[in-house]
């Protein structure tokens, strides 16, 4: 299928769906903390079944980012502007030895700035190619390592409603061969009035975009900023067969989120497997962004 028409249909199915969804976005948010206790039996054991049956891939390490916009620290008697703190950036993905990273608050001068300074080493999805207001969020993988089998969008509601560009991309390991669909997202929080339903309508959207990825057969991560907690964890890992690199369950159809819970999270397939997981919180960190460094090292089945 030609990758423009492909790109316009799943843009336009989201669209539709989105449509409805901010018409029930109250009654989302109150089933957030819900879920049939029999689809998460049935999920886990499902889970179980493809990690006996499939051989793994190798742990490559994914990160999601906030590194703190460049707008924000341009009068910050906190924080140094965005040349320095882009620095560290990528001084500490370099050090952690990130493969895949779910930027958020990437703002054109600092994706000018990467795209300079990493000469090509890293691809950017999608950087500039959908216009300036979707680089915000991209994503950013090593080359080397990995090559770019598809990309495109979907659409969240953010601040008073206005729908803005998430991307999501299908990933291949160039030594394994091992595929990934990796999403990334910054769903609104409360700072210019209550965006409980439009964060409620985005969960939504991204449970129904991992189930419709789940036909193709290659496992996701689902990351970012999601400004909420309990929430996200319980609604996404009960809605789409999801588990968080963090932990948490359900226990007797019953949500348990891990402790303790924070805004950024990584969501894998339940037949991928993580280890290491990292909520980095120090004063290199501190200097760069007001949120953690969340990371950790993931495995895939095996095509």
């Amino acid at each position: 299928m030609n990758g423009a028409i492909r790109h316009v249909r799943v843009q336009t199915r989201a669209a539709r769906r989105l449509v409805v969804l901010v018409a029930t976005a109250t009654l989302a948010s109150a089933a957030l903390l819900a879920t049939p206790a029999a689809s998460v039996a049935e999920g886990a054991a499902e889970g179980a079944a493809e990690r006996q049956a499939r051989a793994m891939s190798e742990p490559f390490r994914i990160s999601t980012f906030n590194i703190l916009g460049a707008s924000h620290t341009v009068r910050s008697k906190k924080f140094d502007t965005y040349k320095p703190r882009m620095r560290r950036t990528l001084r500490l993905i370099d050090q952690k030895g990130f493969s895949i990273v779910g930027l958020q608050e990437f703002q054109k001068v600092q994706y000018d700035m990467f795209v300079r300074r990493t000469a090509g080493a890293w691809g950017v999805y999608p950087g500039l190619e959908e216009g300036v207001r979707p680089v915000q969020n991209s994503i950013v993988w090593r080359q080397d390592t990995w090559k770019r089998i598809e990309a495109h969008t979907y659409v969240i509601p953010y601040f008073h409603g206005n729908l803005v560009e998430q991307p999501y991309i299908r990933l291949r390991n160039r030594a394994s061969g091992a595929e990934v669909w990796v999403i990334n997202t910054h769903n609104p929080a409360s700072t210019k009035g209550d965006a409980s339903g439009y964060r409620a309508t985005a969960l939504a959207n991204q449970a129904a975009l991992v189930n419709d990825l789940k036909a193709t057969g290659v496992p996701s991560v689902l990351l970012g900023d999601f400004n909420d907690r309990e929430k996200a964890f319980c609604y996404l890992t009960g809605r789409a067969p999801l588990k968080a690199t963090n932990g948490g369950s359900w226990r007797d159809g019953t949500c348990v989120p891990p402790r303790p819970s924070i805004i950024d999270w990584i969501f894998i397939s339940k037949s991928a497997q993580s280890t290491g997981y990292t909520a980095l919180d120090n004063a290199f960190v501190d200097s760069i962004t007001d949120h953690r460094v969340i990371y950790a090292d993931v495995s895939v089945p095996m095509s």
